[in-house]
């Protein structure tokens, strides 16, 4: 499965490389901030880079188009960050994470020439460009995060304001997720979060929080049950199958699941 990411295709792989590229910075922080990796939020990635690495941060007010700049100066990290009030809080974090992202992967004391780099900018992205977008995006809401706070009763703009995304970066960051840790199809993928952001359908919650408990109940040899053609139905099938499972399932997340893992085109 891959992704295009403005004009850079990424397959599942390349998105787990990047991802294990942040592990190590990741628990050195939480070690740091004394919280776990689900706790973890932008400002504290960026208070460890200040006061533990030595990263300075400098903030200018120019044009919008512009977010950030990061570069080596005599050895230490120098991050020029935005400060237009027209730039959003979502945007402004973003850009905080993506500039991190470039210190951490791609500094390799090679030089200021592989190491500077602008985001937001209108030019097309690069390999590596793509690279720190997708660690922004990874650092703003861990995989631990995404499944701690995946519960009923918050809402697409909770979560996004929990995180500090922008609305259009979280549903990026969702999309990542279901596509390229859970396997799901983009078409699903983009249902699942459409209905959760503009109609309050909890069901990518659910999905996030049980997906793995659920594929191993049908990969148990359920999948190879006749097509159920109602809810009820299913729900009888399974339960002949395992009631204890039935009765602590909701029933209407059944039929959805039936359809994941044996119709995912539906």
């Amino acid at each position: 499965m891959e992704i295009n990411f403005n004009g850079i295709d990424i397959d599942s792989d390349q998105y787990q490389l990047i991802s294990r590229k942040l592990v190590q910075f990741k628990l050195a922080c939480a070690k740091y901030s004394k919280r776990t990796l689900s706790n973890l939020a932008w400002s504290d990635y960026k208070k460890y880079c200040e006061e533990k690495l030595g990263y300075v941060f400098t903030y200018i007010n120019t044009l919008p188009n512009i977010g950030g700049r990061t570069r080596i100066i005599d050895g230490t990290v120098s991050i020029i960050i935005n400060s237009n009030p027209k730039i959003n809080k979502g945007r402004l974090h973003f850009t905080y994470m993506h500039e991190i992202s470039h210190a951490i992967m791609h500094f390799n004391g090679a030089g200021e020439k592989n190491l500077f780099f602008a985001s937001n900018t209108d030019a097309p992205k690069d390999y590596l460009e793509t690279e720190a977008d997708i660690g922004a995006s990874l650092l703003m809401a861990d995989d631990l995060s995404l499944k701690k706070f995946a519960t009923y009763n918050n809402s697409f703009e909770t979560l996004c304001d929990l995180w500090g995304y922008s609305k259009s970066a979280f549903k990026i960051r969702l999309r990542n997720y279901l596509i390229f840790n859970l396997s799901l199809s983009p078409q699903l993928a983009f249902k699942l979060i459409n209905d959760f952001e503009y109609y309050g359908n909890n069901t990518l919650l659910f999905i996030i929080r049980n997906f793995r408990e659920l594929q191993n109940f049908f990969d148990q040899g359920y999948a190879d049950l006749s097509y159920p053609d109602s809810l009820e139905n299913c729900f009888n099938i399974i339960q002949c199958y395992s009631p204890k499972e039935a009765e602590r399932l909701d029933k209407k997340y059944l039929f959805i699941f039936y359809n994941l893992f044996n119709h995912p085109g539906i």
